[in-house]
C-alpha cells in the first residue's frame, strides 16, 4: 500500500497487522524510483491498475449521480438533488449539450436592447456645438455644448432641458467681470507700448537726425526719465571717442613736425660725415672723428626711422578708434530699430485683441 503516496508525494496513512514474525521494509520515493527504471513492467503494471480503479470509480460516480445502477447502494445524503444549480456538471460530455442558463439569456437582452436604445437615440438626436479657440465649458443643458472667447462665470441660463434653440439665441448670460478686466489689462499693456515707441522714435530722431532735446511733452514722467539717460549716455560715450581722436590727431601732427625735423637733421649729420670724409681721405683728420661723424649719422637714421614707426602705430590706433565709434554708433542704432519693430508687432497684436475684447464686452 502507499504506492499513490510514492508517485504524489502527498501523506497517506495505513494500518496492518502481522500473523506472524515478519521484517518489514521501508520502501522510499528514491528506491521506489529505482525499482521502476529498473523494471518497467512493473511501473506499466502499476498505470494499468490505478487507470482501471480511475475508470471504474467514474462510472460508479455517473450511476450514482444519475440513479440508473440498481445494483449500487447509495444513501440519500450521498445522492444529488435533482433540483441543481446551473453551475453543476453531471458529465463533462454533458457540458456541450447543455443550454444556457437564464442569467446569460438575460444579460444578453438587456446588453442588446440598450445598444439598439443608443443607436435609435443617435439617429434621432441632434447636439448642436459652437465652436472657438479658448476654454470650454458645459452648461446643465444636456444637449447643448457652449464655448467662451475667455474664462467666465455663468449668471443666467436661458435654456431649459429638451428646449429647441435656434441660431443667434442667447443661451447663458457671463458676468462680464473677467471680461471688463482683461479689457483693461489689455488697454495698460497697449499705453506702455505706445509710451515706450514714442520714446523710441524720439530717441532715433534726436541720436540720428540732430534733433534738438524736447521737453516732456505726451512722454511720461518714467519715459522721459528713460530719454534722458540714454541720450546722455550715448552722447557721453559718443564725447569720449571723439576726445580720443583728437588727441590721436594732435599726436599725429607733432609727430610730422617731428619726423620733419629729425629728417634735416638726418641730412645735416650725413653732410657733414660727408665732408670729414673728404678730409679723412687728404690726411687732415682722424679716423676717430670719421667714425664719429658716421656713428651720429647712423643714430640720426635710427630716430627717423623710430618718428615713422610711432606715426604709423598712431594712425593704426586712430583708424581703430574710429571703426570703434562706428561701431558703436551703427549698434545703437540698429538696436534702436529692432526695438521699435518689436513693440510694433506688439502693438498690432495688441491692438487686434483690444478689437475682439470689446466685442466680447459689449456682448
Amino acid at each position: 500500500f502507499g504506492e499513490l503516496a510514492l508517485i504524489d508525494g502527498s501523506p497517506r496513512s495505513a494500518s496492518a497487522r502481522a500473523q506472524k514474525e515478519s521484517v518489514v521494509t521501508e520502501i522510499t520515493s528514491e528506491r521506489f524510483n529505482d525499482y521502476i527504471r529498473t523494471n518497467p513492467s512493473a511501473a506499466r503494471k502499476i498505470m494499468e491498475t490505478l487507470a482501471g480503479q480511475i475508470r471504474t470509480a467514474n462510472n460508479e460516480l455517473a450511476h450514482a449521480i444519475s440513479n440508473t445502477e440498481p445494483i449500487l447502494r447509495v444513501t440519500d445524503t450521498e445522492i444529488v438533488d435533482e433540483d441543481r444549480s446551473d453551475y453543476e456538471i453531471e458529465d463533462t460530455d454533458a457540458i456541450y449539450n447543455r443550454q444556457p442558463s437564464r442569467l446569460v439569456l438575460f444579460s444578453l437582452i438587456a446588453i442588446l436592447s440598450m445598444l439598439s436604445f443608443s443607436i435609435v437615440f443617435s439617429y434621432f438626436s441632434h447636439v448642436d456645438i459652437v465652436v472657438s479657440a479658448r476654454g470650454k465649458f458645459t452648461t446643465k443643458t444636456p444637449n447643448i455644448s457652449v464655448q467662451a472667447s475667455s474664462s467666465s462665470v455663468i449668471v443666467a441660463l436661458m435654456a431649459e432641458r429638451g428646449q429647441t434653440v435656434e441660431a443667434g439665441q442667447v443661451l447663458a448670460l457671463l458676468d462680464g467681470t473677467v471680461a471688463h478686466t482683461t479689457l483693461q489689462s489689455n488697454s495698460d499693456k497697449l499705453l506702455v507700448v505706445e509710451g515706450r515707441l514714442s520714446r523710441l522714435r524720439l530717441e532715433d530722431e534726436i541720436l540720428n537726425y540732430d534733433k534738438t532735446f524736447p521737453d516732456q511733452g505726451d512722454l511720461d514722467p518714467l519715459n522721459y526719465d528713460i530719454l534722458l539717460k540714454r541720450v546722455s549716455e550715448y552722447q557721453e560715450k559718443s564725447r569720449s571717442f571723439t576726445l580720443k581722436i583728437n588727441k590721436l590727431n594732435q599726436e599725429l601732427d607733432a609727430l610730422v613736425e617731428t619726423v620733419n625735423i629729425l629728417g634735416r637733421q638726418k641730412e645735416l649729420k650725413r653732410k657733414a660725415q660727408n665732408a670729414l670724409e673728404i678730409l679723412y681721405d687728404q690726411g687732415n683728420t682722424s679716423l676717430l672723428t670719421y667714425l664719429a661723424a658716421v656713428d651720429a649719422t647712423l643714430n640720426a637714421e635710427r630716430i627717423v626711422l623710430d618718428a615713422q614707426n610711432n606715426f604709423k602705430k598712431f594712425e593704426t590706433e586712430l583708424s581703430s578708434i574710429e571703426a570703434d565709434k562706428k561701431a558703436f554708433m551703427a549698434q545703437w542704432s540698429s538696436t534702436a530699430s529692432e526695438n521699435i519693430a518689436k513693440d510694433e508687432e506688439i502693438r498690432s497684436q495688441l491692438v487686434q485683441e483690444r478689437i475682439l475684447l470689446r466685442r466680447g464686452v459689449e456682448n
